[in-house]
């Protein structure tokens, strides 16, 4: 799936995750919160059903999606595709 504009709030990019369980689930955030630590840029994020996480990216004080949301989502997509391979 790709990052959609979110329907109810404009301008901010938006993406659910699942995973085999909440363990795996909190240790992709734990790699997600360490590289938005790095960069100073936090995404929004939301867990439910216990395995799925659902991503929210804007910049705050922009009110809108810059570079900065672009870069963190590729990061976010990246590190997914090699967290879920390794999971095989």
């Amino acid at each position: 799936p790709c990052w959609v504009m979110s329907k109810v709030i404009i301008n901010k990019l938006v993406k659910q995750f699942s995973f085999a369980d909440l363990t795996k689930l909190s240790q992709f955030l734990e790699i997600i919160a360490m590289h938005a630590d790095k960069v100073n840029h936090h995404p929004d994020v939301n867990i439910f059903k216990a395995n799925q996480m659902k991503i929210e990216l804007m910049s705050h004080d922009k009110n809108a999606i810059t570079e900065r949301d672009h870069s963190l989502a590729d990061f976010i997509d990246g590190a997914y595709d090699e967290f879920i391979s390794g999971m095989v």
